[in-house]
Order: structure tokens, then C-alpha cells, then sequence
């Protein structure tokens, strides 16, 4: 609460306060932040265009971020602070207040302002809530369905990266066969229950820009009932709209730009929904290849090679016992096969993951640690806490209790504290096949994914693993999960690392749709009023950086481990400035060797154990000096240092 207040006295210390009224001196040396302005966003973006602004353009935005007089970028004059309206409609946005407790604040306002400066008296005139909300029936519930254009305009306005499309290799295919630049779209679909009490829940239209610089997601239209949708037609509205951008592209600052689907983004449940397919618990639903499954108390997937599945076939339903009807997507320039991938979120962590460490912690006997194990690695655990970098919203707890576990949790013990935390108290069995999936996923996420041959490596690792799974936990275990993964290097050839087609973000974002609710009542007219008050704002998430990593005086533990380029590992302790340059005081590992037991050279992807630190010196270093910021997880006689693969944003 106390930073809701403090952003808000930050927000309104403007000229329009009575010279007679004073805010609380904590504040003092704050200064006062403006709202990013859309001006400044476009003259940052990329092409550094200095075209005409066209006149669909210009509605876009409101009178007071663009001069409606100016006709190109030179002409636009620098724009003032923020007006209060503005402030309050950020901030309101911002800590999701209620309306009820902004109706408060404008009552108590008024009489402390200048005469000429007057706020609404209602917070729906403030916040530009809709008048009316056009609640559509089908699919057994309701949806509201929101501008796709205008969403897409407003994200442009971020600043756009065509570079992007030549790092991934599905999007370069697709913009050698376009005649002009490419802006492709990734779609997240999924439920998300509204209440604790009943079955009511939300089914949202997610999208994301690849190549804008703000890739957050945002809504594109969203469901609502008794239970998830009867059938596809809610998505109807989206795919007609999408079909117009595939045939006429988009104009923005008079650049013509191609419009394509990229990726759709799904857990197995929703992917089955969306293709048209038969569930991921059926004999004949591997989404990948023809195997048949066998029914062992549930149904598994035998190790064997199966006819694989192509985007033809699947529009020709060539196995009529995989598909149980014909899709809507199939209207859309889209790969049923190629770009709907495996989502690893759910498949992998939510999935293999948590099922292998359930299995030590509370499954058979045969695999079960005894508790003196599972005490000695909760506590590993509980003392990597201590040095987690500030990225990781959730720092490591104790195994007892997995059954809690997010699915950023897990990912984290896949990549980062596994590797330690179940060394030399697993059995040896146990935790070499761990490193084979950890290893695995851990070059399908770095920027070697679509490297053929370390995709071929990667295939060969979970290969691996699937049949050492079997081996050790027994044939019950080769579920749809565990059987996938074999599957998802071919994703990587696509999309380079997993993480570019991860629904991490959305997941994210639906988290924040669900905190629109703030009663029981009229829960979708609810959500649907505060994503529209949060279309016509003119924030923009925070885009992350590696020149963060060096912003500041002073390196706590966890987020001051850097590796360098020339191959040195550091410990960053302060930052010195001169007139001239910046220089740092670090410390620097005299010991970097490879990782032991290892599924092959751990110094390849830069795992390595490091120890005897030198003394403190002065260096001269910058973000192009860093490859990545570092995990360093302590040990007894060593540590290990690992890169940190995902951004501090997902």
C-alpha cells in the first residue's frame, strides 16, 4: 500500500496543486516522472522514419500526445509533463485500484487544486470506461471482443525490430515468400477458472508482437461461462479479423507491412480443443507422429519410430482416429503442425519435472528418498535463497512442498538449482538421467537451439532420458508428457530457443485479467471495462536490458555474477564514476573447470565449477562486455556458475 501512495504524491507534485499545499518530504528528491510519451516512442522506433504521420494514424492517439497540426516527426514539438488526468489514469492502471476508491480520491481532490484545473467527479468519465459493452451469446457463455487493429497500431508505436525475423527461422521462410516486411503474431489461448466456488471461467484471445519492442501480451478477445466454450465459434470474430490482416497487411508511418500468424500458443488440453484433435490421454493423440497408444493402467506411448505427422497430412486427416472434426484455424495461413508447437511450460515443467520429483519425494517406495534426502536437499535449497538473483520472482523452497510448486519454480530446478541441490543424494541412476533432460532443455532454450547440430544433440539427450525414464521408473511412466519430448527439438528448428514460443507470458497476463474482478457480479462486464481503460492508457512495460545490470552503485549477492565474453567469470562489488569513464571493482575466478559427470562438455553452454577468487581490482566494463549474468550456486569446496536464459520480463 505504502508504494501505491508514494507513486501516487510522486504522481500529482505537478504546478496544478495550490502553492499553499505540500506533500511529505519523503518525496523531496523525487522528481517528477512523466508518462512515456507516444512521440517519443515513435521517433525511437527502428526505421527512424521521418514519413508522414497518415490521418488513421493520428486518431490512434489522443490531442494531447500528438499535435494533430504537425505533418512529420520534425514538426512535433516536445511535449509537457503529464496533466493530472493522465497521472490518475496510470496510476489507477498501474495498482488496479478500484473505482469505488478512486470516486474517493476525486471527491477529495478538488478543493486543493487550482481553479482552472478540474477532474471528473466520476472515475468511470476519468478512466474513458465504455458506455456501452457489446456482450456477445455463444459458444454456451458470452464474449467481448476487442480491436485487433487498433491493438496492433498502438504496440507499433513501441518501436518495431525487423531484425527479429531473421534470428527466427520459421519467421525468415516466411518473409522470403512476402514481398513486404513481416509482423508476425504469436497467439496464446487457455482457461482460467473466475471463482474458487463454481466452474465459471475465463477463456481470453491472447496475441504478442515479435517484432515490437514491447512484446507484452494483450487481450484480443475473451470468453466467459459455466465452463469452457462448447465449440470454436467465440473464435470466429478473431479469425475474420485476422484473415483481413493476412489479405491487406497493415500501414504504419507509410510503411506497408505483411501481417502473418507465427505461432498459436497452447497447453495440451486447449491445443486438442483448438485443432479439432483427439485429448492427450487417448490412444491415438500424440500431436507429433502416428504411434498408437498401449493401455497399462493408463494410456502410454511405446518407445518406437512412428510415421511423423506434416501440415498436409493433418488437412487431409490422413488418420482419421487422431482428428474428431474440422478446425477454424484451418481458415488461417497457419501450420496445424509446424506453428501450433509444444509448449514446454506446461509439458515440461508442469509435467516431466514435477512428476520426477514427486516421484523422490512422495511416490513409490522404489523411487522414494528417505526423509533424512529429502531434508539434506530442501536444505541445499533453502541456501541457494540467500544468493537467487533479483530476476527470479520466486527463490528456491523446500521440497516439502512441491505440491505448490509454480511452473517458474520448477523451471528453475530444471535449469539451475537441480544441478547441485541433487548431486551425491539421488541415486546415481536417478540423477544422470536428470542431467540428460536438464541438459537437454537447457540447450533448447539458449541461442543454440536451431543449431543443427546441437538440436541433434538435444534430440539424442531426451531420447535418452525417455528410455532411461522407462528404465528406472518403469514402462507406466511413458505418458504423453514423457513421450513428446522427443518432439520438441523440431520446434526449436523453427522458433530457435523455446522460450521465443513460451506461454510463460501468458500465462502471466492472465493472472492479471483475473485481478480485474474486484466483486462477484457481472465478472466479464467487469474484465472487459478495465482491459478497455487499459487500451486507451499509454503505458508501456519496461523493457530489460543488460545496461540494467551495470545501473547501479551497488551489487548485492545474486546479482552481481557476470561472464564475461573473453571467457573470465566476475564478481562485481561496486561501481566507481569518473569524469571520463565507468569503472567497476570485481573480483574474478583464478578456477574455472567443466562440470563432472556431465552428459558431455558442461564450459560448451557455460556451466562451469568455479573457486579461489582473486583480489579486489579496477576494471573498465561495459554491457558489451557481458555475455550473461550468472547463477552462482554455492557448494562446500566450489561453486557453480550457470547462465541465466531467461529474461527478467517472462
Amino acid at each position: 500500500m505504502s508504494r501505491r501512495v508514494q507513486h501516487f504524491l510522486n504522481q500529482v507534485r505537478t504546478p496544478q496543486l495550490n502553492s499553499n499545499t505540500t506533500l511529505p518530504s519523503i518525496l523531496d528528491s523525487t522528481e517528477d516522472r512523466p508518462i512515456e510519451q507516444v512521440r517519443q516512442c515513435v521517433v525511437q522506433n527502428l526505421f527512424n522514419s521521418q514519413s508522414v504521420i497518415s490521418s488513421s494514424d493520428r486518431d490512434l492517439f489522443s490531442d494531447q500526445t500528438l499535435n494533430s497540426d504537425s505533418e512529420s516527426l520534425e514538426d512535433l514539438e516536445p511535449v509537457s509533463n503529464s496533466t493530472l488526468s493522465q497521472c490518475l489514469r496510470e496510476w489507477t492502471i498501474t495498482y488496479n485500484i478500484t473505482h469505488a476508491a478512486l470516486r474517493g480520491l476525486l471527491n477529495i481532490l478538488p478543493p486543493f487544486l487550482h481553479t482552472e484545473t478540474r477532474l471528473p467527479s466520476d472515475p468511470r468519465t476519468l478512466m474513458q470506461t465504455p458506455r456501452n459493452l457489446e456482450l456477445i451469446s455463444i459458444s454456451g457463455g458470452h464474449y467481448v471482443h476487442f480491436n485487433l487493429f487498433k491493438n496492433l497500431r498502438k504496440k507499433l508505436c513501441t518501436g518495431i525490430d525487423i531484425s527479429i525475423t531473421k534470428l527466427i527461422p520459421i519467421l525468415k521462410k516466411m518473409q522470403d515468400s512476402l514481398e513486404y516486411p513481416l509482423i508476425s503474431i504469436s497467439i496464446g489461448i487457455d482457461g482460467i477458472p473466475a471463482s474458487r466456488s463454481n466452474n465459471t471461467q475465463f477463456w481470453p484471445i491472447l496475441a504478442k508482437i515479435d517484432q515490437t519492442v514491447d512484446r507484452s501480451p494483450f487481450v484480443v478477445g475473451i470468453f466467459y461461462g459455466n465452463s469452457k466454450p462448447t465449440d470454436l465459434e467465440f473464435m470466429k470474430y478473431f479469425i475474420k479479423e485476422f484473415a483481413d490482416l493476412e489479405l491487406n497487411g497493415i500501414d504504419f508511418l507509410n510503411v506497408k507491412y505483411s501481417v502473418r500468424l507465427s505461432s498459436i500458443i497452447a497447453d495440451a488440453p486447449a491445443r486438442s480443443f483448438i485443432k479439432c484433435i483427439k485429448n492427450h490421454n487417448s490412444y491415438n493423440s500424440c500431436e507429433r507422429c502416428t504411434v498408437h497408444g498401449e493401455w497399462l493402467g493408463r494410456v502410454i506411448y511405446p518407445i518406437e519410430n512412428s510415421e511423423l505427422r506434416s501440415d498436409s497430412s493433418f488437412y487431409n486427416q490422413t488418420d482419421p482416429d487422431h482428428h474428431v472434426g474440422v478446425s477454424i484455424i484451418t481458415n488461417l495461413k497457419v501450420g496445424p503442425i509446424s506453428q501450433i508447437p509444444l509448449d514446454y511450460m506446461h509439458m515440461i515443467c508442469l509435467g516431466v519435472v514435477r512428476k520426477l520429483v514427486r516421484q523422490w519425494v512422495k511416490g513409490k517406495l522404489s523411487n522414494r528418498l528417505p526423509n533424512r534426502d529429502k531434508k539434506l536437499i530442501s536444505n541445499r535449497l533453502l541456501l541457494f535463497r540467500k544468493s537467487f538473483p533479483s530476476n527470479f520472482q520466486r527463490k528456491p523452497r523446500s521440497l516439502w512442498e512441491i505440491d505448490h510448486y509454480k511452473a517458474s519454480e520448477l523451471r528453475t530446478i530444471l535449469l539451475y538449482t537441480g544441478v547441485l541441490a541433487f548431486k551425491d543424494i539421488i541415486p546415481k541412476s536417478n540423477y544422470k538421467n536428470f542431467l540428460l533432460i536438464h541438459s537437454a532443455m537447457f540447450i533448447l532454450l539458449s541461442d543454440k537451439a536451431s543449431h543443427k547440430e546441437w538440436n541433434k544433440l538435444a534430440k539424442e539427450l531426451l531420447h535418452e532420458f525417455v528410455a532411461g525414464v522407462e528404465k528406472i521408473y518403469g514402462s507406466e511412466f511413458l505418458i504423453y508428457n514423457i513421450h513428446s519430448l522427443i518432439h520438441i527439438p523440431d520446434d526449436s528448428l523453427n522458433y530457435g530457443s523455446l522460450n521465443t514460443i513460451s506461454a510463460f507470458p501468458f500465462e502471466n497476463h492472465m493472472q492479471k485479467i483475473k485481478k480485474f474482478m474486484h466483486s462477484g457480479n457481472f465478472k466479464l462486464e467487469q474484465v472487459a471495462n478495465r482491459i478497455s481503460e487499459l487500451e486507451c492508457s499509454n503505458s508501456h512495460n519496461k523493457i530489460v536490458s543488460k545496461s540494467d545490470y551495470l545501473n547501479r552503485k551497488t551489487f548485492k549477492m545474486g546479482d552481481n555474477c557476470f561472464y564475461l565474453k573473453n571467457g573470465t567469470i566476475i564478481i562485481v562489488l561496486n561501481r566507481i564514476l569518473n569524469n571520463n569513464s565507468t569503472n567497476f571493482t570485481c573480483k574474478r575466478f583464478k578456477k574455472i573447470q567443466k562440470l563432472k559427470n556431465y552428459p558431455f562438455d558442461s564450459m560448451n553452454v557455460g556451466i562451469v565449477q568455479v573457486a579461489d577468487l582473486s583480489d579486489e581490482e579496477v576494471i573498465s566494463l561495459s554491457c558489451s562486455d557481458i555475455m550473461y549474468k550468472c547463477v552462482l550456486l554455492k557448494h562446500i569446496d566450489y561453486d557453480v556458475c550457470i547462465p541465466m536464459l531467461h529474461s527478467a520480463i517472462d
